[in-house]
């Protein structure tokens, strides 16, 4: 999330072993298209909590901090990721559902779930080493993204407006009181991979909705 606790702001990433894997787009904020089984990375860990649970995240799925799940800047929704405390061993399995952190070194953002499972509840943020486990499941169907909604809509067509020089098809969707403005038209791996660029590059965290026809 871009909406984050003061204890997990957000960083560039960088892959220790992007170039090893054959994953080097990553470094430039291009989405991974599958789960990487075996992959690791280390550096530091971060979580949020109460102030976030049961808004939405990046995936669309509302966050809930008691549920095993994390935030990470590239690895594809639905990874399934080792997380160990490096000072103390501890040891916990999230689930990859966000985008984020953004703190130059901090490569996870753990709920508050997994965090309790390695002290860092406690301590805020600590030394961790992850590595995927299990990869993300197989998605069908047509995406769209809803990058933010307005109630005034001179401010839906200057982000339009912003969204469609930077390269992005984006329109509009009005509704009652409100005008949307989103892409459409996206399989998952094209889904997840605006959404990570457009974070990026300082648009809002789009919320990702499956389309219907």
């Amino acid at each position: 999330m871009l909406r984050k606790l003061s204890s997990a702001l957000r960083a560039p990433l960088v892959l220790s072993l992007a170039g090893l894997l054959g994953f080097a787009g990553c470094a430039t904020g291009r989405e991974m298209t599958r789960g990487p089984v075996g992959f690791t990375q280390t550096g530091e860990a971060s979580w949020y909590g109460q102030d976030f649970h049961g808004k939405p995240t990046a995936s669309g799925e509302p966050y809930d901090m008691w549920a095993h799940t994390a935030a990470h800047r590239e690895l594809p929704f639905g990874s399934m990721v080792k997380v160990t405390h490096l000072d103390t061993g501890a040891n916990t399995v999230v689930r990859i559902n966000d985008r984020g952190p953004f703190v130059h070194g901090r490569i996870i953002d753990l709920s508050l779930a997994a965090a309790r499972d390695l002290g860092l509840d406690r301590t805020g943020t600590g030394r961790v080493r992850i590595e995927v486990v299990g990869g993300a499941p197989a998605q069908a169907g047509t995406y769209f993204l809803q990058v933010a909604s307005f109630e005034n809509r001179t401010n839906a067509d200057t982000l339009l407006d912003r969204l469609r020089a930077a390269g992005y098809r984006a329109e509009l969707a009005s509704g009652p009181g409100v005008t949307r403005v989103v892409i459409r038209n996206l399989n998952a791996a094209d889904a997840d991979r605006i959404a990570a660029e457009l974070a990026q590059r300082g648009f809002p965290t789009p919320l990702r909705r499956l389309q219907n026809g």
